[in-house]
């Protein structure tokens, strides 16, 4: 894996599992805070994810809120 995460106790994590969890709490930006970024790699690699994330988040509610005011505007023309 790519850079080094420490778990609460400053024990660097082992594992696909404990790494894709990490991945999925950046990029969903829940930020639990059990898992740390340990190095300037990993940091980088999370500041990524997590701007993607909420990049995505916002995309999605963009697209959400266009369906709905086009269904409106329909709605409203008829």
């Amino acid at each position: 894996m790519f850079g080094s995460v420490v778990n609460g106790d400053g024990i660097e994590i082992q594992g696909t599992w404990k790494h894709f969890y990490f991945s999925a709490v950046t990029l969903t930006t829940l930020g639990y805070g059990n898992l740390v970024p340990n190095d300037i790699f990993a940091e980088v690699i999370a500041t990524i994810q997590s701007i993607i994330g909420f990049m995505g988040f916002a995309i999605l509610a963009g697209v959400v809120a266009s369906i709905a005011l086009k269904r409106v505007e329909l709605q409203n023309k008829n």
